[in-house]
């Protein structure tokens, strides 16, 4: 015989919470792709962290294109400094986002970030790219597999 036990339940919403005291953040490179007048390809990317936030918050984005050896270049790159609530989903998800412009290229071209960030004493780090896209401008949504 099967008898339910009922057992309290506590919900404790989506925010994810650090029992270290370490404030944990999360870095996202998005797909490099042309503006909408096909001028120039987009770099983006986007952050969160938990609340209260990052302590300090660097973060640097960089617009790389494929090498014929395969090897990557860097065509551009710019970086920000940011603090505490900036970092929280407390704030607007398009004031954490970054992204800047390179004209545009024939090429395989991808995006990487790379952050630091400090909180509740811990400093930590995160780095990763995007598969590449063959000819953002084109027209044509061609991501390298």
């Amino acid at each position: 015989m099967l008898s339910l036990i009922p057992l309290p339940l506590t919900l404790s919403g989506c925010e994810p919470t650090s029992t270290t005291g370490a404030v944990y953040c999360t870095v996202i490179a998005d797909f490099a792709y042309a503006d909408k007048a096909r001028k120039n390809i987009v770099a983006p990317a986007h952050f969160r962290c938990d609340p209260p936030g990052a302590t300090t918050f660097d973060l640097a984005l960089a617009l790389e294109k494929q090498q014929p050896d395969g090897s990557w270049q860097r065509v551009k790159a710019e970086s920000w400094q940011l603090r505490n609530a900036e970092t929280t989903s407390d704030t607007p998800r398009e004031s954490r986002m970054r992204s800047f412009l390179a004209a545009c290229a024939d090429g395989v071209f991808r995006t990487a970030v790379s952050a630091r960030w400090t909180g509740g004493g811990v400093t930590r780090t995160r780095a990763m790219q995007t598969r590449g896209t063959k000819n953002p401008c084109s027209g044509r949504l061609g991501v390298n597999r």
